[in-house]
């Protein structure tokens, strides 16, 4: 069944999705995380610790970048969500409650 005139196959990569719950693996780092989920959407290799380093910085996830997503807070985990709606720059993000449980500083990150 096509979506906006496209068939499923082909809406990879347009669509960035951030669901109500933490949708992350518990026992990858924060940078494995990021790096797995840009390979996902078309990173070469040769720009996964770049692309990493932008999000872990950009997210202040600097202090958590080794460690494992299971073990972040909820406003981290939260932010790591909301890194991999938007790592591949998609043309639609669908986010749901992407502020909960994250500290008024970074809530202006996110938003």
């Amino acid at each position: 069944m096509p979506i906006c005139g496209l068939p499923p196959t082909k809406l990879h990569g347009l669509i960035g999705y951030c669901p109500q719950t933490d949708a992350i693996d518990p026992n990858l780092s924060v940078t494995c995380t990021i790096k797995l989920f840009a390979e996902l959407v078309g990173y070469p290799q040769s720009k996964l610790d770049e692309v990493s380093s932008y999000f872990i910085h950009r997210f202040a996830l600097t202090s958590f970048e080794s460690t494992l997503a299971g073990n972040l807070s909820g406003g981290n985990k939260r932010k790591l969500c909301c890194v991999l709606a938007i790592i591949g720059n998609p043309t639609v993000i669908l986010i749901d409650e992407a502020t909960t449980g994250i500290d008024p500083a970074s809530r202006a990150i996110v938003w």
